[in-house]
C-alpha cells in the first residue's frame, strides 16, 4: 500500500477540518433561527374572544395579535376626520398585541397638508386613551394611500417616528401589492417593517370577477417585484370570505363574513350557479336592503387557495418575515377552517 506524502495529508486534514467548520456554522445557524412569530388579525369592535378562540390560539401557539382600535374615516357633512368603532376590552388581553389604526384614504385626500398635524394629535390621544394599562413595542397604520395622497400619509408617519412618547415603539404599516409594483409612483413609508396585504387584490366591483380576494392570475402580476422593495416585510394571509351585492350592474357593497354557505340556507335568495346569487324577495340582512334582482357574488378563500398564497410568496420572494398573521379570528374561522389548516399555513414558513 502506498505511503502518503505529508503534503497528501496536509490537504486531507484541511479538507476534514473545513467540513467540520462548515457543518458547526450550518447547525449553529440552525439552532439560533428564530421562529416566526404566529399571529392573527382581531377586527371586532368588542374585544372578547370566545373559548374556542382561545382555544384556538393556544393549540396553534399564536403568540401575537393585531388588535383593530379604530377606524378613521371622513365625514363629508361635517367636513373632518371621524374615528368610528372604537374598540372596546371586554377583558384584557393576555398576549403581545399591536394596536391598528386603520385610516381610509379618503382622510388624506379631503385633508389639507396643514391640518395632518391635527390629525396625528387626534389620532394619538385616542391611542393612547385606550392604551392606558399597556405599552405597546410596536403600533401598525392601515391605509391604502395612493401616489395623491403619499405627501400627507407619509407626513403623518414622520410625525409618529419624530414623537418622543414612541420613541422606543416600532412603527409597522400596510402594504399593498399596488404599491410594490408601483413604488416609484407611491413611494415606501418611512416606517421600521411593512405588513404585506396578500390578499383583496383583484377587481372587487366588477361583476365579472371570479374571486378578488386571492387569485392566481392578479397575485402573479405582482409577485415577481417583491424582491426590489427595500422594506421588510411580515405576510398577512386571507383565510376568510365575504359577499358582494350588485344592483343594476354596480357594486353596493360587502356582505362581511357572509359564505356561500349562508346563502344556501335563506329562503329569499336562489343559487344561479356555484358562487353567483340572485335576491329573489325585498329583503333586510344585517340593516341592508337587499333588492329583488339584486345578484350576489360569494367570495371565500378555501385552505388549498391560502396554502397557495402562502407558498407563492416562499417562491417568488427571499424575504424572511418575522411575523405571519392570518386574517381574521372570529367564530367562523373555527367552524370553517381545521386546525391542521393553520398549522400547515404557519409552518410554510418554518
Amino acid at each position: 500500500m502506498a505511503k502518503l506524502s505529508n503534503k497528501t495529508i496536509w490537504v486531507l486534514t484541511s479538507f476534514v477540518i473545513f467540513l467540520v467548520i462548515v457543518a458547526v456554522i450550518a447547525v449553529f445557524k440552525y439552532q439560533t433561527k428564530q421562529p416566526v412569530n404566529k399571529a392573527f388579525y382581531y377586527w371586532q369592535q368588542t374585544y372578547n374572544p370566545s373559548l374556542s378562540e382561545n382555544s384556538l390560539m393556544d393549540t396553534l401557539a399564536v403568540n401575537k395579535l393585531y388588535i383593530k382600535y379604530f377606524d378613521v374615516v371622513w365625514d363629508a357633512n361635517l367636513l373632518r376626520a371621524q374615528p368610528v368603532a372604537t374598540v372596546h376590552f371586554n377583558k384584557p388581553c393576555n398576549k403581545d398585541y399591536v394596536p391598528v389604526v386603520y385610516i381610509t384614504n379618503e382622510v388624506f385626500k379631503n385633508l389639507s397638508k396643514k391640518s395632518v398635524d391635527s390629525l396625528y394629535i387626534n389620532i394619538t390621544k385616542l391611542i393612547l386613551a385606550i392604551n392606558v394599562n399597556y405599552n405597546p413595542t410596536e403600533i401598525q397604520f392601515d391605509c391604502d394611500w395612493t401616489d395623491k395622497t403619499t405627501e400627507k400619509y407619509f407626513k403623518f408617519l414622520h410625525l409618529f417616528k419624530s414623537d418622543k412618547r414612541f420613541s422606543n415603539v416600532n412603527l409597522s404599516a400596510t402594504i399593498r401589492l399596488h404599491q410594490i409594483k408601483y413604488k416609484s409612483r407611491t413611494g415606501v413609508p418611512p416606517v421600521d417593517r411593512g405588513m404585506l396585504m396578500f390578499y383583496n387584490m383583484g377587481k372587487l366591483k366588477q361583476i365579472e370577477t371570479t374571486n378578488s380576494i386571492f387569485n392566481n392570475y392578479d397575485a402573479g402580476k405582482y409577485v415577481s417585484y417583491l424582491d426590489n422593495y427595500p422594506l421588510p416585510l411580515d405576510y398577512a394571509l386571507p383565510v376568510f370570505g365575504w359577499s358582494i351585492y350588485f344592483r343594476n350592474g354596480k357594486s353596493q357593497g360587502i356582505l362581511n363574513d357572509t359564505y356561500a354557505t349562508t346563502l344556501d340556507t335563506m329562503a329569499y335568495i336562489k343559487k344561479l350557479s356555484t358562487n353567483r346569487y340572485m335576491v329573489v324577495k325585498d329583503q333586510f340582512y344585517r340593516g341592508i336592503y337587499l333588492k329583488t334582482n339584486d345578484l350576489i357574488r360569494a367570495e371565500f378563500v378555501d385552505d388549498a387557495l391560502a396554502q397557495k398564497a402562502a407558498k407563492m410568496l416562499v417562491q417568488y420572494s427571499s424575504n424572511k418575515p418575522q411575523t405571519v398573521a392570518l386574517f381574521h379570528l372570529n367564530e367562523n374561522l373555527i367552524t370553517t377552517y381545521e386546525i391542521s389548516d393553520f398549522k400547515k399555513l404557519f409552518d410554510t414558513y418554518r
